[in-house]
């Protein structure tokens, strides 16, 4: 289905206007753009001022208790991205930590058996399996 090139309706283009860019127009670019009178009407009829007082207060009541939603909720986002971040760092740390020990338990294998101790001893002190110490041998 093809739409239209052009709006040849005025009120049609004012609705149209109305009902995408209400809130972003100013009075002056309403009365500029605008040619329907009830389209004026409905822009007057839209302003917070124009607006009952019991409406204006329910209307900023709800504005404020959502501004308080909103600040509850970005709250608990930034703890948890903390706590997502903390948790990271420690796993990272200890991933690290964890391949240090292994490049240290290879290097103590590598020494040990470069001044000749016997499989078993080199396995008593690295706690390694003496299968875990052949592979670091045909790595060599």
């Amino acid at each position: 289905m093809n739409a239209p090139k052009t709006i040849e309706n005025q009120e049609t283009k004012d609705w149209l206007t109305y009902y995408q860019r209400a809130h972003l127009m100013t009075e002056k670019e309403v009365q500029e753009t605008i040619k329907t009178p009830a389209v004026l009407q409905a822009f007057a009829s839209s302003k917070y001022d124009a607006l009952p007082s019991e409406v204006r207060v329910q209307y900023e009541l709800e504005d404020e208790n959502y501004d308080r939603v909103s600040e509850y909720t970005k709250s608990k986002e930034q703890k948890a991205e903390a706590r997502g971040e903390a948790r990271g760092e420690a796993r990272g740390e200890a991933r690290g930590e964890a391949r240090g020990a292994a490049k240290e338990k290879v290097e103590t294998v590598k020494k040990m058996l470069k001044k000749g101790f016997p499989l078993e001893d080199v396995a008593e002190c690295t706690d390694l399996t003496i299968a875990e110490i052949k592979k670091i041998i045909e790595a060599l």
